[in-house]
């Protein structure tokens, strides 16, 4: 029987986020898109169709038992057309391991290396509906599932990695510095393909030390900033094995997200900004002010008339009578 890996990026299951319509829309909308793409290639191969996540599954933790159930239930509904689902540990997997609940579809940790080194992750589930092994043997490959902060060694002679880690490329480097800190240092030798999640915002297929590096994005765009309508397709590769096991090929299926004016409440989102850049500006004026009561014990100046005489911004004169009003 043939046998088919969906590779899926970051999902970031969530039941709300601020400034948003509906996020829970979304994260039902990305699934069914997901869906659609599994019934195709189970048409196509008539064969077993599974999938594998690149972690972050699920955005946070969830202490309400409401809310919990919501995001439950979206996981739930996602893995539900699969024969097989497996996780690659995210770092939200690890910083949320608490309430979170990917891990009511597990009752064990399978990935030897990372239950070693994050003691504190406790699954609660009656059976694994969730698989977390650190590879999975094919005939003549290896998939490798590089956990949060693992990597597993290749033992076949070709491997695949699915990895939740920062790979990126110099031109993504260039063109962020942020993702300087984050570069991951991975042993190519008989890798072909690297499937990487973890970074939000790129999206491109590079070629690093002989392998070929898809950097997938992720799924969900959980910053309004994220969500930019030139930046919408989202890829879903395909890993094909023949009858015999043996790998055959990478397919690579795409959807759009959303447009931004479908999603994002404009006025909610401007009003959150606003409230942001008056906080910031009263904790900038608070700390200057403060430095000025230094100075002027050694004078007769009051340092709020020294401010104000150097301020013509109506907004930033009322910030300080608020603040004369609060000392």
């Amino acid at each position: 029987m043939r046998t088919s890996f969906l590779v899926l990026a970051d999902f970031h299951a969530n039941n709300y986020k601020r400034n948003r319509y509906d996020y829970s829309a979304e994260v039902y909308s990305v699934a069914d898109k997901i869906h659609q793409i599994a019934e195709k290639e189970r048409n196509f191969t008539q064969g077993e169709v599974n999938a594998i996540s690149t972690g972050d599954i699920v955005d946070h933790s969830k202490k309400s038992r409401e809310q919990y159930t919501k995001v439950y239930n979206q996981l739930r509904y996602l893995i539900k057309p699969f024969d097989k689902f497996y996780l690659t540990f995210g770092n939200h997997e690890v910083t949320y391991s608490k309430d979170n609940p990917i891990y009511a579809f597990m009752t064990d940790i399978q990935n030897e290396p990372f239950a070693s080194l994050y003691k504190k992750v406790r699954p609660e589930g009656l059976w694994n509906e969730v698989l977390t092994p650190e590879r999975i043997s094919m005939n003549g490959t290896d998939i490798l599932l590089y956990s949060w902060k693992t990597s597993p060694k290749l033992i076949q002679p070709h491997g695949i990695i699915v990895m939740h880690d920062d790979l990126i490329s110099d031109n993504a480097l260039a063109q962020n510095a942020m993702f300087v800190k984050g570069r991951y240092n991975v042993a190519t030798q008989g890798i072909t393909h690297i499937f990487s999640g973890h970074v939000h915002t790129v999206v491109e297929e590079w070629d690093y030390r002989g392998a070929k590096v898809y950097n997938l994005g992720s799924l969900l765009r959980t910053s309004v900033s994220e969500v930019e309508d030139d930046y919408r397709t989202r890829y879903i590769p395909i890993l094909r094995f023949d009858e015999e096991g043996c790998f055959s090929e990478v397919v690579l299926e795409q959807f759009k997200l959303h447009q931004r004016k479908d999603i994002v409440d404009e006025v909610a989102y401007q009003k959150s900004r606003e409230k942001t850049r008056e906080s910031m500006q009263r904790k900038k004026l608070t700390e200057e002010i403060n430095s000025l009561q230094v100075i002027s014990m050694f004078g007769d100046d009051n340092p709020l008339d020294i401010v104000m005489e150097t301020v013509t911004d109506e907004a930033v004169r009322n910030l300080i009578q608020d603040i004369r009003r609060s000392l």
